[in-house]
């Protein structure tokens, strides 16, 4: 099965390689999919990001700590503050928070985790 960028998941449950549609726990929004580089459309899947609601740092501190290999990079609100896709940490899972401008759909001044697929 091929999953790329803007990818409905609600495939995963139709196509029947899930029960349920995956969704997003620790905040408002569905989990999208995006291209390793933080595209929106047009390129194969490789980044599954999560919004997360206020008040969630806490939860971000256990992803980067539980993960091998996670970015660790610090910025002003202890994860990178991503102003362009670019920015988004390269490590296997972690969190960041979109700069003052959205990026693919992602909305500006707000925090995000990340799994790399």
């Amino acid at each position: 099965m091929k999953v790329t960028a803007g990818y409905n998941l609600d495939g995963l449950r139709t196509g029947q390689y899930l029960k349920s549609v995956p969704y997003n726990p620790a905040g408002p929004d569905a989990i999208v999919v995006l291209g390793r580089n933080g595209e929106a459309t047009g390129v194969a899947g490789g980044l599954v990001v999560a919004h997360l609601a206020a008040g969630q740092d806490r939860l971000c501190g256990a992803i980067v700590k539980q993960t091998a290999a996670a970015s660790d990079i610090v910025g002003t609100y202890g994860y990178v503050t991503a102003a362009t896709a670019s920015d988004i940490p390269a490590g296997p899972a972690g969190c960041f928070k979109v700069g003052a401008a959205a990026i693919s759909g992602l909305a500006a001044d707000q925090l995000y985790a990340y799994a790399r697929l």
